[in-house]
């Protein structure tokens, strides 16, 4: 009987280490299968985060680029502010016509203020159309006796010029201008911004003022838009008329011209 009982006590001592064996080896792969989740789970949330960060770099190159693209001031305006210009007047200016005038004035003798000048048009020739896509402005520094002036005109639409446009300019008894001179800049649709036609010369030059004329203020097969600005150095004048009246004939090319005359206006 103890035989027996000894055998089969340890038949049940073998078979409960056999039952544990098992139990342990399904422990073992139920653990391996639990960490192979949580390894693919942590792979998930490491590509969800390089997304979001992908995603977080985008938008805050986005938000640079937008920032990047919004108007910072110049430091062109930083000068004309401390002119004393208001920044309503300066916020009209082109970029090109605001270094424009602030390389003419940093050439000149000594510290300008803004000075404010009545801006008004006068048409030639008694052409009213003449006004019709053009735009004027102008604006006045002073240093002691001198006086820098600015007289502006841009296309506001497209036009074909033949060579015999005019601009002109006449200024009250409060200034009288002894030198003259300026820049002209083009632009047609497929540019974004003006370019540099060439220089401006006075071809008449008077006690009150000035005109400009001819192929100097462009010519074009094609419509595009010009922008002059001309400079006006002057000493205080004897009056007290502080007034400067603008003017431009436009003279639009003809259609149906032959090559001889496109080349003659061309000058080729």
């Amino acid at each position: 009987m103890r035989f027996k009982k000894l055998r089969k006590t340890s038949y049940k001592d073998s078979e409960s280490y056999d039952n544990i064996m098992i139990k342990r080896e399904y422990l073992n792969g139920f653990i391996e299968y639990d960490n192979r989740k949580e390894e693919r789970c942590m792979r998930k949330m490491r590509t969800l985060f390089l997304v979001l960060l992908c995603c977080g770099l985008s938008l805050y190159a986005g938000v640079s680029y937008v920032k990047a693209e919004e108007k910072v001031p110049s430091d062109y305006d930083a000068y004309l502010q401390e002119t004393g210009m208001p920044e309503n007047e300066i916020q009209k200016l082109d970029e090109h016509v605001k270094q424009f005038i602030v390389d003419d004035l940093k050439n000149g003798d000594g510290k300008f203020e803004y000075m404010k000048i009545d801006v008004g048009k006068q048409a030639m020739n008694g052409r009213e159309e003449d006004f019709e896509g053009i735009e004027f402005s102008a604006s006045a520094f002073k240093n002691g006796s001198t006086i820098y002036v600015y007289p502006t005109y841009e296309f506001t639409e497209d036009k074909k010029p033949c060579g015999n446009d005019s601009f002109s300019f006449l200024l009250g008894e409060a200034i009288r201008p002894y030198k003259f001179g300026g820049t002209l800049w083009y632009k047609n649709s497929k540019m974004n911004d003006w370019e540099v036609s060439g220089n401006l010369v006075a071809n008449n030059q008077q006690l009150n003022g000035a005109s400009y004329s001819g192929s100097q203020l462009g010519t074009s097969n094609s419509a595009m838009k010009f922008m002059g600005t001309t400079y006006c150095h002057a000493t205080v004048g004897t009056g007290d008329d502080n007034r400067i009246l603008m003017g431009y004939s436009y003279q639009r090319r003809k259609q149906g011209l032959s090559y001889l005359d496109r080349s003659f206006q061309e000058g080729r």
